[in-house]
């Protein structure tokens, strides 16, 4: 029974197993059924593809107000649309002439109509068929410009703006609706297509007249009603639009008319005349022919009053008792100054940049210099630097902006905040530069963010201006010299901050020194009249040319015939900081301590050793007396006919630099503390000042006599105050100072008589 019992488990889990392969069996020919109808394996499907959507209206809200950050934008986009439109044209007429004999005129026209409230941006371009309309305007980011020029083999070298297909629905910003008429010589009809940019548009034969072209009405908004004065419009084509090479022509008000010659002056005029010749005249004469000549004028304006046009020019109408005038109107070109800076540098006269410039700059002078040259390479540009004769009052403001360099996109203004292009001491070039492919945001207001390419652009400008810098101050020192008194805090800046240059700049530098007069010199000519021994270019920075020149420190160089340079320029300090040498030549601060002073030949009178005994006790006693006021107290290799002088460590800010930092507003007042250089106190040994004071500190060295309250102690803190003051620093207790001399004018005149005893 066992055994039974086991065959028939065995059994049940046999038909167990074989029932559960017949299900995973049917499984798999249902899965591959399944599989088959939908034309794979169930395993790995096929990806099913879906289209992005968009919300139409919110999509154009989005391209309309989020790319332009400027609604005067609108005005630059249609313009260069136009301009494109006309050079494919054109282009098109280089092998088949027939399609420019429609209309041979290539402009772009401007249209402003205030009783219509719309501005029309009208061209004679190629214009555009129904499905070109439907396909351009009616697709966004599709740049018509960009296919065609792709189309074209030699694409490259047609001078096109459009790259992103979006600069047409910067019309939105300014208009409620947009209309555009087109009419394309491969289509008879005129087409309009007329969207409020809702996310629907409409396409629809229409009765406006073009012989080709393209008409865009724009709707204005009620806040852009400036845009119907054509002052405002002549505004934008010159900011944005000046140097397109096709005719903008604006249909504004003609300006009146000469005035007639006055009758009654004339008349005036000629009774005085006869009133000389004749002193027997009558006054009833010149009133008569007066009034003769004003009811002949009455007449004849009567005469004009019912004519409706003369000479196409529209005349009073007479509307019931009430007369209007309107204003005469014609078609004025807005973009007569012509883009030089595509021309080559031959084919071009002084005259033509000069003018050029002043059409630029709004400057009534012509330009000290210029450079016009072109770059090719990395990329392709071309540039026209011009250097100002006159320095704007406002050249260092910090809210204005660094240069005046105006960037433009086949010839299409972009920016004028090229901050990128050249540093900031070359923020008083004038110029244009002008690329054809230079890498844009979608808004074309700004250039994206290429380190590489701006790093190219910015070499080259600076290499050029250097180059008519160096061209300047070698081959003109007459106008160079007029350069330097405008601009010269600009070449010191960029000695101190563009290390690449330095050398270069260096070499512009010019300083007045102790051999030059009224004149300043340059760097080359200090070393060129260099003392045969002298190792070094010395020079010493103050408050003026005077203070400095009459500065004890320059005594022993100028007894030599060494010359020093003066550097009374605030900025001066700074430079000199990064300014180590020159050709060679090391700089050396004589207001230094340390300084070894190159001389032709030693002092012939040496000081005596029991002389120099009680001039090195004075050195300790006063040493002692003014501790914590200087470092040190020693004797001067430098004094000839001052008796003493405060020298600062090489390391430290000089007694000029520490004044322009104490004149600082926002200034750190923990900085002096920590840049202060410690002072030492150089005393003359030949100075007989400095020989009686030595007499007197032999009678108490060092004892109490010597400290506050005794004559040595307010002698000797009196020869200090006189030395900072001599040296170039500010007097630190201004009061005690005062009191010193004073006390020092009463010792002086000794005992008075009162007056009464005198009587």
């Amino acid at each position: 029974s066992g055994s039974g019992s086991h065959h028939a488990k065995q059994q049940r889990t046999t038909a167990d197993v074989t029932a559960n392969h017949l299900v995973h069996v049917r499984s798999r020919m249902s899965l591959s059924r399944i599989s088959c109808l939908r034309g794979g394996n169930v395993g790995v499907q096929t990806p099913e593809k879906f289209e992005f959507k968009a919300e139409m209206s919110q999509l154009m809200s989005l391209i309309i107000n989020a790319f332009y950050s400027n609604t005067d934008i609108f005005l630059r986009e249609l313009i260069s649309n136009s301009a494109d439109a006309i050079d494919k044209i054109r282009h098109a007429g280089l092998t088949d002439s027939a399609l420019l004999e429609v209309e041979p005129n290539l402009q772009i026209d401007l249209e402003p109509d205030a009783e219509g409230h719309t501005l029309t941006v009208r061209d004679t371009g190629i214009g555009m068929t129904r499905q070109e309309l439907q396909h351009n305007l009616g697709t966004i980011a599709h740049s018509g410009t960009k296919a065609f020029m792709q189309a074209m083999k030699q694409g490259d070298s047609l001078p096109l703006i459009g790259q992103f297909g979006v600069g047409f629905y910067s019309a939105f910003l300014v208009a409620d609706r947009v209309d555009v008429h087109s009419k394309s010589s491969n289509d008879p009809t005129v087409w309009k297509w007329s969207s409020d940019a809702g996310g629907s548009y409409t396409i629809e034969p229409s009765d406006y007249e073009l012989r080709r072209g393209t008409a865009i009405v724009l709707h204005l908004k009620e806040d852009q009603k400036d845009l119907l004065d054509a002052a405002r419009l002549r505004e934008l084509v010159k900011l944005h639009s000046e140097f397109v090479t096709h005719p903008i022509r604006l249909w504004q008000p003609a300006p009146p008319p000469p005035a007639p010659p006055d009758s009654s002056s004339n008349m005036g005029e000629a009774m005085s005349a006869a009133a000389a010749a004749s002193p027997v005249a009558s006054e009833d004469d010149g009133a008569t022919a007066d009034r003769k000549s004003f009811e002949a004028e009455s007449a004849a304006d009567v005469a004009a009053e019912g004519d409706v046009r003369i000479d196409n020019v529209p005349q009073p109408h007479v509307l019931g008792e009430a007369v209007v005038e309107s204003s005469p109107m014609e078609w004025c070109t807005l973009n007569e100054q012509p883009p030089i800076w595509m021309q080559p540098p031959s084919e071009l006269q002084d005259r033509d940049y000069q003018t050029f410039y002043k059409a630029i700059s709004n400057d009534w002078e012509d330009p000290i210099a210029w450079k016009h040259f072109s770059v090719e390479g990395q990329i392709d540009m071309r540039v026209m630097l011009f250097i100002p004769r006159r320095a704007p009052f406002d050249l260092f403001e910090r809210q204005k902006r660094v240069n005046k360099l105006r960037l433009y996109v086949r010839r299409v203004f972009v920016s004028d905040d090229c901050d990128d292009l050249c540093p900031d001491w070359l923020s008083f070039l004038v110029g244009v530069v002008d690329s054809d492919d230079l890498p844009l945001n979608v808004s074309r207001e700004r250039l994206q963010q290429s380190k590489k390419l701006l790093r190219a652009m910015r070499k080259s400008v600076v290499k050029k201006a250097l180059e008519v810098l160096t061209d300047l101050a070698e081959k003109d020192d007459e106008n160079y010299v007029h350069f330097y008194s405008q601009f010269s805090m600009n070449i010191k800046l960029g000695v101190h901050e563009d290390l690449s240059h330095r050398d270069t700049l260096s070499r512009l530098l010019r300083f007045y020194s102790s051999s030059s007069g009224a004149n300043q010199t340059s760097l080359r000519g200090y070393v060129e009249r260099m003392k045969t021994n002298q190792s070094a270019i010395y020079y010493l920075a103050g408050e003026s040319v005077e203070a400095v020149r009459d500065s004890p420190f320059v005594e022993q160089l100028q007894a030599k015939g060494v010359e020093v340079l003066y550097m009374v320029d605030p900025i001066d300090e700074y430079v000199m900081q990064g300014l180590h040498e020159f050709e060679g030549m090391r700089f050396v601060c004589i207001s230094k301590a340390g300084v070894k002073l190159d001389t032709d030949t030693q002092d012939g009178e040496e000081t005596a050793s029991d002389d120099l005994k009680l001039l090195d006790n004075l050195c300790n006693v006063s040493q002692s007396v003014l501790n914590g006021y200087v470092h040190k107290v020693k004797l001067s290799e430098r004094l000839t006919s001052s008796p003493c002088v405060l020298v600062t460590d090489e390391w430290g800010w000089s007694a000029n630099m520490e004044r322009i930092m104490r004149a600082q507003a926002l200034r750190n007042a923990a900085t002096p503390s920590l840049m202060n250089g410690r002072k030492t106190l150089e005393l003359n040994p030949k100075h007989s000042i400095v020989r009686k004071l030595a007499v007197l500190a032999s009678s108490h060295p060092n004892d109490q006599d010597a400290k506050e309250g005794s004559e040595f102690y307010q002698l000797l803190h009196l020869l200090y105050e006189t030395a900072l003051v001599g040296s170039g620093f500010s007097i630190e207790q201004p009061k005690a100072f005062t009191e010193r001399i004073y006390q020092l004018l009463d010792t002086s005149l000794g005992p008075v008589a009162s007056p009464s005893a005198a009587a």
